[in-house]
C-alpha cells in the first residue's frame, strides 16, 4: 500500500511538473503521517528525530525540534501567566509533528484564561475538525470550547455527533464528562425554548453522575417553569444533600414551598435565609408576613418559650483539668448586653475576687449589663446590681460542671451558621467592652477544651488513629495561636477563623480516647510548638504555607496526597484542567470524603457577583495567577465599568463563596454576552498542613497517627509539654 502511494505521488510530481524538494517543504508533515504511518505521535516521543532532504544534489539535514523544551516553555509560560505566549507555543509544537490533539487540548484549556479568543488557534481549531470528526476525545474537547465561546450552534452539531460516536464505539470518556456532554446539550435547548428535550437532557446527565450539580438545578428550573413544584423541590433538596453549601438553593425552596401552600418548610428556608444572609429582607418580610397570615402555627411557641430553660444536661466523662498548661479563655459571643444561663451545680459569681452572688443549681439566671452596670435576674427580679471596671466571674467548684447558656450564634454568614442553647465545662466570664455591651468568654482548660474542640473538627466516627492525629495536631495548633484575639481579651473565638468549638454536645467517646491516649503531645520544629493548621480536604495534594498566607515554614511544605508518586504537580494546562473536572485517585478521595469536597462544581450567579463589586454587565472572570500547585492567586473581574483584581484569602468572597482557592473558571458566553460562569474546584479548605481527610484514608491503610503527622508536617517531631 506505501509502495503505490509513493508511486502515485512520482506520477503526481511528473504530471504536474513538482520537484521532490518543493513536495517535502510544503508538504512533509502530510507525507511522513500518511506514508510512513506516524500520523498520531505517541506523546511520550518528546523529540522529532532529523530528517534529510535533496536540494540541487545538496543533502540538508532539518534540525532536530526539541518537543521536550518546547513543551517546558509552553508550560513555564502557562504558569507565569503569559497565556497568549503559551497558546502561540502549543500551536508551534502543533505545527512542528507533535501530537495534534494533545497539542489542541492545551491550547482549548489555556483559552479559558484570555478575555479574546485567539483567531489562530480558533482557526487551527476549526481546520483540525476535518482530521479528528470521528474522534469522540476532539469532539468533546473541540464542542466545550465552541459552547463556552458562545457558538452554540455548532456546538450542539458536535456534541450530537459525539452521543452518535458514544454508541459505535468503545470510549473511555468518563461518566463525569459524558454527564457535562448532556448539561451542555439541556443549557443549549433550555436557551432555545425547548423545555422538554433540555428536561431529558438533564435527567441523562444525572443517571451518569450525580455528583455533576448542574443538571440537578438546570431540571429544577425546567420543573419550576412546568409548574411541577414538587419536582423541583426533590432536585433542590437532592442538590443540598450532595453539597451542603449551596445555601442560595435556601431562597428557592422557600418560594416553592409557599407554592405547594406548606407554610411551615417554607418559613423554615426563610429562616435559613436570614441566617445565611440572602436576600435577608425578602426573607424577613415572607416571615412577618407568615406569622401574620398563620398565626395557629405559632400559638405553641409562647409554651415552649417558658420550657426552653428546662435543661437536660450531657452525659460527660469526668477528667482532671489540665495543670500542665495555663487556662484558656475562649471568645463565645462578642458585645451582647444579656445572657441567659444556668448552671448544673451550685456557682458563684466573683468580681475583683470577691464573691459577690450565690446561685442554685438548674435556676434559670439572667445577667444583663446597661450603663456600665451589671443586674443579676432571678425569675424576673433584679438580685444583685454592680458597676463593674473588670470582668465578672462565674464559676463552681465542681471540676466537671456544666453551664448551660443560651441563644448563642454560630457559623455567622456561613451557610450552616445559625442560633442554639449550648453546654460549656470551665468556668463564664463577662467581660465589659464599652458601657452598654460585654464579650462573652469560656475561661476552660486545655484538656476540657480538647474534648468539645476535636470532635467539632473531625467526625468521631473515623478512624481512631485520625483522631489521635487530629487531637496532636488540634493541641499544637490552640498553644501556638493563643495570642490570635489578643486585643479582644481572650486567646481564641470560637468559629472556624481560629477553631471550631461547640461546648460539650460534640464530646465522643471515641475522641475523648484519642484525647486522653495523647494528653500533652504537640508537633514540635528544632524545640518550638508548630503551627500546625490543617483543612477538611485538600483536594489531593497540599499547598506551601507561604502561597496562602505569605509566611514561609520548613515544616509546611506542599505534600502529594496521591495514592501513587506518579501524579506529580505542576502539570500542563489540559491536564490541570482534567485534574479539577475529574477525581484522580487519592487519600483524599476515600469513603469518610464528605460529598461535594474533594471536587465541587459552582455557577456563579452573576447578579450577586455584580451587585458585590458594583458592576455593571460582567464581561468575564479571569485566573491572572496561579502556583504550581494549582492554587489561584489572583482573579481578574472584567465589567462594563471597570475592572475589580482580587487576591489570595479574598477571592473566595469575593466569588461569592467558594470552598477553596483551587479551581478553573469556565466563562459560558451566548454569542458576544456572558451567559454565566461555571467554575471548578477541589478541596474544601486552605489545604495546608494535615488534610484530615486523607488522614482518615491513611488510617484506613494501617499509618499510625505519627506516620500521619510526619507525612504532613515535614522534619518535625512529636514532644510532650512539660
Amino acid at each position: 500500500m506505501r509502495k503505490l502511494t509513493i508511486i502515485f505521488i512520482l506520477l503526481m510530481c511528473f504530471l504536474f511538473g513538482l520537484t521532490l524538494p518543493y513536495l517535502f517543504e510544503s508538504y512533509g508533515p502530510f507525507i511522513k503521517n500518511h506514508v510512513m504511518g506516524n500520523g498520531n505521535q505517541d506523546i511520550e516521543d518528546v523529540s522529532s528525530e532529523p530528517e534529510e532532504k535533496k536540494v540541487n544534489d545538496i543533502v540538508v539535514k532539518k534540525e532536530k525540534i526539541d518537543f521536550e523544551q518546547l513543551l517546558k516553555k509552553a508550560k513555564n509560560q502557562f504558569y507565569d501567566s503569559k497565556y497568549k505566549e503559551s497558546i502561540n507555543t502549543y500551536i508551534e509544537l502543533y505545527k512542528s509533528g507533535y501530537d495534534r490533539i494533545s497539542a489542541a487540548k492545551n491550547i482549548i484549556a489555556v483559552s479559558n484564561y484570555l478575555s479574546e479568543e485567539s483567531s489562530q488557534a480558533s482557526s487551527l481549531l476549526s481546520n483540525m475538525y476535518d482530521d479528528y470528526q470521528d474522534s469522540i476525545e476532539y469532539n468533546y474537547y473541540y464542542a466545550e470550547y465552541l459552547y463556552k465561546n458562545g457558538d452554540k450552534i455548532s456546538a450542539e452539531e458536535l456534541f450530537f455527533h459525539l452521543l452518535i460516536l458514544l454508541e459505535q464505539q468503545d470510549s473511555d470518556l468518563s461518566d463525569r464528562k459524558k454527564a457535562l456532554t448532556y448539561y451542555y446539550l439541556g443549557d443549549i435547548y433550555l436557551n432555545s425554548d425547548r423545555e422538554n428535550v433540555a428536561l431529558d437532557f438533564f435527567l441523562k446527565g444525572i443517571g451518569h453522575e450525580k455528583e455533576i450539580v448542574l443538571n440537578y438545578t438546570a431540571a429544577a428550573k425546567v420543573y419550576k417553569s412546568k409548574e411541577k413544584y414538587e419536582q423541583a423541590i426533590s432536585m433542590y433538596k437532592t442538590c443540598l444533600n450532595q453539597d451542603h453549601s449551596m445555601s442560595s438553593l435556601y431562597y428557592e425552596l422557600a418560594v416553592l414551598y409557599e407554592k405547594t401552600e406548606e407554610i411551615l418548610k417554607a418559613y423554615n428556608y426563610w429562616q435559613r435565609c436570614i441566617n445565611s444572609g440572602i436576600k435577608t429582607d425578602i426573607a424577613q418580610q415572607h416571615i412577618n408576613d407568615i406569622r401574620e397570615n398563620y398565626p395557629q402555627y405559632f400559638e405553641r411557641e409562647e409554651t415552649e418559650e417558658k420550657n426552653v430553660f428546662k435543661v437536660d444536661w450531657y452525659d460527660i466523662i469526668e477528667i482532671e483539668p489540665n495543670t500542665i498548661f495555663r487556662k484558656l479563655k475562649i471568645g463565645l459571643q462578642e458585645n451582647i448586653n444579656k445572657l441567659n444561663f444556668q448552671s448544673q451545680n451550685d456557682f458563684i459569681i466573683k468580681y475583683d475576687n470577691n464573691i459577690i452572688f450565690e446561685g442554685n443549681k438548674d435556676t434559670r439566671y439572667q445577667i444583663n449589663f446597661s450603663d456600665n452596670t451589671f443586674y443579676i435576674f432571678q425569675n424576673g427580679e433584679i438580685k444583685k446590681s454592680i458597676s463593674p471596671d473588670q470582668t465578672l466571674k462565674i464559676s463552681s467548684t465542681n471540676k466537671n460542671n456544666l453551664f448551660a447558656l443560651y441563644n448563642i450564634k454560630f457559623g455567622q454568614n456561613y451557610f450552616w451558621g445559625g442560633v442554639e442553647n449550648r453546654q460549656y465545662r470551665g468556668d463564664i466570664h463577662l467581660q465589659p467592652i464599652t458601657t452598654e455591651t460585654v464579650n462573652l468568654i469560656n475561661y476552660i482548660d486545655l484538656s476540657s477544651y480538647l474534648l468539645s474542640v476535636v470532635p467539632s473538627e473531625i467526625y468521631a466516627s473515623w478512624p481512631q488513629e485520625s483522631l489521635k492525629a487530629q487531637s496532636v495536631v488540634a493541641r499544637s495548633y490552640i498553644i501556638n495561636n493563643l495570642n490570635r484575639h489578643k486585643n479582644e481579651g481572650y486567646d481564641l473565638c470560637a468559629d472556624v477563623h481560629c477553631i471550631v468549638y461547640s461546648g460539650v454536645k460534640n464530646e465522643h467517646p471515641n475522641t475523648n480516647a484519642a484525647i486522653l491516649a495523647t494528653k500533652n503531645e504537640v508537633i514540635t520544629h528544632q524545640g518550638n510548638v508548630i503551627d500546625a493548621v490543617f483543612s477538611n480536604n485538600s483536594g489531593g495534594y497540599t499547598e506551601a504555607s507561604q502561597y496562602v498566607w505569605g509566611n514561609s515554614y520548613d515544616y509546611l511544605k506542599a505534600v502529594n496526597i496521591s495514592e501513587s508518586m506518579d501524579y506529580q504537580l505542576p502539570l500542563s494546562p489540559h491536564l490541570i484542567e482534567e485534574w479539577f473536572v475529574e477525581k484522580p485517585p487519592s487519600y483524599s478521595d476515600n469513603k469518610y470524603t464528605i460529598n461535594s469536597t474533594y471536587r465541587w462544581i459552582k455557577s456563579v450567579n452573576l447578579e450577586a457577583l455584580k451587585s458585590r463589586h458594583g458592576l455593571q454587565d460582567i464581561r468575564g472572570v479571569y485566573i491572572t495567577d496561579r502556583t504550581d500547585i494549582g492554587t489561584v492567586k489572583e482573579i481578574k473581574i472584567e465589567g462594563q465599568n471597570k475592572k475589580v483584581v482580587s487576591r489570595d484569602s479574598s477571592i473566595r468572597r469575593d466569588l461569592t463563596g467558594l470552598k477553596s482557592n483551587k479551581f478553573i473558571i469556565k466563562n459560558i458566553y451566548d454569542g458576544n454576552k456572558l451567559e454565566k460562569i461555571i467554575i471548578f474546584g477541589a478541596g474544601w479548605g486552605h489545604s495546608v498542613g494535615m488534610d484530615q481527610t486523607a488522614a482518615a484514608g491513611m488510617a484506613v491503610k494501617d499509618k499510625s497517627y505519627r506516620d500521619i503527622i510526619n507525612y504532613f508536617y515535614l522534619d518535625t517531631e512529636i514532644t510532650k509539654l512539660e
